[in-house]
């Protein structure tokens, strides 16, 4: 899956989604990106988040957990 199409699911599927994982930085990132009002850019989440994280490590972080959700689908 990539990220557009997880953002096109609809909310309350990407919610229950998103509170299936079990690390707290990556459900809070996720929560951030795609619970959030509109669209918000890896730098804005990034900030968000704090502690030093950097837009493209975030970016990265988002694209491991979709591709496992991806899985998790198809299994």
């Amino acid at each position: 899956m990539t990220i557009r199409a997880f953002r096109e699911l609809p909310w309350d599927v990407r919610q229950k989604m998103i509170q299936q994982v079990d690390d707290f930085l990556t459900r809070r990132i996720l929560e951030i990106a795609f619970l959030g009002d509109g669209r918000i850019s890896w730098a804005q989440v990034a900030c968000r988040i704090g502690g030093g994280n950097s837009p493209e490590s975030i970016r990265k972080r988002t694209v491991r957990m979709i591709k496992c959700f991806d899985q998790n689908v198809q299994a």
